[in-house]
């Protein structure tokens, strides 16, 4: 089994991205785990709808038929 962490758009707070990356070492210990960013710089809309709507898009496209969400 292996898990993905899929996060849309990177992290400026330096204690989040540290909490992430403990979690992801320790769960690695008992199975495959990655950290997957999808870069939402491309979305150029402010109005909150369709930045939830492309933000959905990439997610995705991310996904697998055999994915378990």
């Amino acid at each position: 089994m292996k898990i993905n962490c899929v996060f849309t758009g990177k992290t400026n707070s330096p204690e989040i991205k540290k909490l992430t990356d403990e979690y992801l070492k320790r769960i690695n210990r008992y199975l495959k785990a990655e950290e997957v960013i999808i870069d939402n710089a491309a979305i150029k809309t402010t109005v909150l709808q369709h930045v939830r709507e492309k933000e959905g898009e990439l997610l995705l496209r991310k996904l697998s038929p055999s994915d378990f969400v």
